[in-house]
């Protein structure tokens, strides 16, 4: 984590080249006074880094004077935030100062970001959240498979499996299958039912109709043949007649 300007942070403190820090709030403090007991006199203490032997923080830090010892002035840099280092030279990752599986949890991948909070989960299918902490798996959410159906998980693109316990059926096991005379058969749904009839009355109206046009069809050919037939004959006998 890195340091913020105006708190208290835990540092250790060893010579002007080698300063490092630890994150326990306070030690500053802890130190100053330690510093000042050991020697009776008075130790000068700057609340602002001046002179050459100041650390060179950067644009990035603070360097903060932490007194006295042993005839040597003590500095420490404070980092700006999501900066870290001896000299806030480096930029703080808290995917790799945290550890691969630290921050992501159940296989989320951490990746870096320069804003807070300095990271991100890409978390795998059945898992959301800022950690990649909440499961996202609708099996255990909202169960959709129906009369008992076993619920199988599968990705975020096909969300799941219903496997249907004996005597149902359907995508979500929503649909009852019955045993007849016949055998098994399938129990609809009521706007199944009223389709399926639907279907039939039209196709049975197309039927009927199709075939009262071929009767109507041969039977006024027929009137029409016999018709045509009389004609003929009167029109034979009429010519058979003998001239007055």
């Amino acid at each position: 984590m890195p340091f913020k300007l105006g708190n208290n942070y835990n540092v250790k403190v060893q010579d002007l080249d080698d300063i490092y820090s630890t994150f326990n709030q306070n030690l500053i403090d802890d130190y100053i006074d330690t510093v000042r007991k050991m020697d009776s006199s008075q130790i000068p203490f700057e609340s602002y880094c001046a002179g050459e032997q100041t650390l060179n923080c950067g644009m990035n830090g603070k360097c903060v004077s932490l007194g006295v010892s042993s005839g040597i002035k003590q500095f420490v840099c404070v980092c700006s935030y999501g900066y870290t280092g001896v000299k806030c030279d480096q930029v703080w990752d808290a995917c790799l100062a945290s550890g691969p599986t630290a921050l992501c949890l159940n296989g989320g991948t951490c990746k870096t970001k320069q804003e807070s909070p300095f990271f991100t989960c890409e978390c795998p299918s059945g898992f959301t959240g800022v950690n990649c902490e909440i499961e996202n798996n609708v099996c255990k959410t909202n169960n959709p498979c129906q009369n008992g159906g076993k619920c199988t998980y599968v990705s975020d693109n096909f969300p799941i499996i219903c496997t249907c316990p004996s005597g149902y059926a359907g995508d979500y096991c929503q649909v009852v299958i019955k045993q007849g005379i016949g055998g098994a058969g399938v129990k609809l749904h009521p706007t199944q039912i009223i389709l399926t009839w639907g279907f039939m009355i039209l196709l049975l109206s197309s039927i009927l109709y199709c075939t009262f046009s071929v009767v109507y069809d041969i039977i006024s050919k027929r009137k029409s043949d016999k018709k045509k037939i009389q004609q003929e004959k009167e029109e034979r006998d009429k010519m058979a007649e003998p001239e007055e």
